[in-house]
C-alpha cells in the first residue's frame, strides 16, 4: 500500500510539473503571438526541444521573422521610391524654369502673327501646369519622407476656413455651386502649420469645384466636440464613385477614372500627408453619391 501511495504521489508530482511546463509554453506562445499583433520586435521564442510546443514556437519565429524582411523590404522601396520622385521633381524644375522664361520672352516680342501669340498663350498655361505639378510631387515627397518643416502655432480653425472661403470666392461664384457653412460662434484654437493647413483647405475646396455635380450643394461643418474641432467637407460627386475612401487619398489616384475633369491626383494625398504631419486625422467616406472629408484635431 505504501509503494502503491508513493508511486501515485510521484507520478502525481510528475504529471503537476510537466503540465505546468506546458502552461507556460502555452502563455509564452500566447504573448509572442500578441507583440507580432501589435508590430512590436522581441528576441525569438526559444522553448526547450522536448516541448511539446517546440516546433510551433520554430514556426511563429519564422512567421515573425518573413513579417520583419516584408516590412523592410517595403520601407526600403518606398524610400527608394520617394528619393527617385523627388530628385526627378529636383531635375526637372531647373529646365522647366528656363522654358517659361523663355515663354515669357516670347510673349513681349512685337509684331508676332495671332496664331503664334495663341500658341504662346496655350504653351505659358500647360508650363504653368506642369510647373505646378512638379511642385506638388516635390512637397508631398518631401512631406512623405519627413524632410519638410512644418512650423507648429497656435491658429484659429474657424478663421482659417472663412479665409480660404474669402480666397476662393470668385472660383466659387463661378462654380455653379451652392456653399453652405456652419461654423461655431467661438474661436476654434488648434496647434498646426497655417501655410500648410491653408494649403490643405485650398486642395479640399478646389476637388468640390472640379468633382461636385453641378448645382448641388458643398456642406463645410466645424464643429467642437469635447477637446476635438472636427472639420466636416461633404459634396455630391458629378461621377461614379467606385471606389472607398482609402483608395483616393493614394497619389496619383483619382475618382474620375474617365478623367474628364482637370486633375493629376496629388490634391487629397497632399492635403493628408499634411495633416498628419500637424497632428490631426484625415479620413475620407465614401457613401453612394456622397463624399466627406473630415478633418480632427485636438483644440487648444
Amino acid at each position: 500500500g505504501l509503494v502503491l501511495i508513493a508511486a501515485g504521489v510521484y507520478l502525481l508530482f510528475r504529471y503537476i510539473k510537466v503540465y505546468k511546463r506546458e502552461v507556460e509554453d502555452i502563455g509564452s506562445i500566447v504573448l509572442k503571438i500578441e507583440s507580432i499583433k501589435k508590430g512590436e520586435t522581441a528576441k525569438p521564442l526559444m522553448l526547450p526541444a522536448d516541448s511539446d510546443f517546440y516546433k510551433a514556437a520554430q514556426d511563429i519565429n519564422s512567421i515573425e521573422e518573413g513579417i520583419t524582411a516584408a516590412v523592410e523590404d517595403k520601407l526600403k522601396a518606398e524610400k527608394m521610391k520617394i528619393e527617385l520622385i523627388t530628385n526627378v521633381s529636383h531635375d526637372l524644375k531647373t529646365p522647366l524654369t528656363s522654358i517659361i522664361g523663355y515663354i515669357d520672352l516670347l510673349s513681349k516680342e512685337e509684331n508676332l502673327p495671332e496664331h503664334v501669340k495663341d500658341y504662346i498663350k496655350v504653351l505659358a498655361i500647360k508650363s504653368d501646369k506642369l510647373k505646378n505639378l512638379i511642385n506638388d510631387i516635390f512637397d508631398l515627397s518631401k512631406s512623405s519622407s519627413g524632410n519638410m518643416e512644418f512650423e507648429r502655432e497656435q491658429i484659429d480653425l474657424k478663421v482659417l476656413v472663412t479665409q480660404s472661403l474669402a480666397e476662393m470666392e470668385d472660383e466659387i461664384t463661378n462654380s455653379n455651386l451652392k456653399f453652405k457653412t456652419n461654423l461655431p460662434d467661438k474661436p476654434v484654437h488648434i496647434m498646426g502649420d497655417g501655410k500648410k493647413l491653408s494649403r490643405v483647405m485650398q486642395n479640399l475646396i478646389s476637388n468640390t469645384l472640379k468633382y461636385s455635380l453641378e448645382g448641388s450643394r458643398v456642406h463645410i461643418i466645424l464643429s467642437q466636440k469635447g477637446n476635438y474641432a472636427e472639420l466636416k467637407i461633404i459634396n455630391i460627386a458629378g461621377y461614379e464613385m467606385d471606389f472607398n475612401g482609402s483608395e483616393v487619398t493614394e497619389r496619383f489616384i483619382r475618382g474620375d477614372t474617365a478623367r474628364s475633369t482637370e486633375g493629376h491626383g496629388l490634391g487629397l494625398a497632399i492635403a493628408q500627408s499634411y495633416v498628419t504631419a500637424c497632428g490631426g486625422e484625415f479620413n475620407v467616406d465614401v457613401e453612394g453619391d456622397t463624399f466627406k472629408v473630415t478633418i480632427k484635431f485636438q483644440v487648444v
